[in-house]
């Protein structure tokens, strides 16, 4: 999960700040009906505060429109959300984005990777990533 500052709505206010960016990546989508309902009473409750990206990396898939969710296949672009963090963040003068991940080895490696690159290339007023990772193999 990632924060990144912008514009939204939480209940009826205008909301400017944090955001929160869940990024969920699944083998298959059983684990989406395990906890879709947990997923979706926490976007109720955080509205535009919270977006949720799901990524099926199999290539199996079975009816996910009833899920509520966006889901896309494949994997999800590391760089890509990591680099849009910062620009959102920066853009409010936020001076961190707190990036956590949990996963598998392999998948915590390569976020390192974007992680370490993006804070050692930092430019002026950008902001600076705080990472924090938990590891484990299904």
């Amino acid at each position: 999960v990632s924060t990144q500052s912008t514009w939204g709505t939480y209940g009826s206010e205008i909301y400017v700040g944090p955001r929160i960016y869940f990024v969920w990546s699944v083998r298959n989508t059983s684990l989406i009906k395990a906890f879709r309902d947990q997923v979706m009473e926490a976007k109720h409750k955080l509205g535009d505060i919270l977006t949720i990206n799901v990524h099926n990396t199999s290539n199996f898939t079975d009816d996910i429109s009833l899920y509520d969710l966006v889901i896309s296949n494949g994997r999800p672009n590391i760089a890509d959300i990591v680099s849009n963090a910062v620009q959102h963040a920066s853009n409010l003068k936020d001076q961190t984005v707190s990036l956590y991940t949990c996963g598998p080895e392999s998948m915590i490696h390569s976020i390192e990777d974007v992680v370490n690159f993006s804070n050692r290339n930092r430019k002026g007023d950008e902001a600076n990533i705080i990472y924090h990772k938990e590891t484990f193999e299904l």
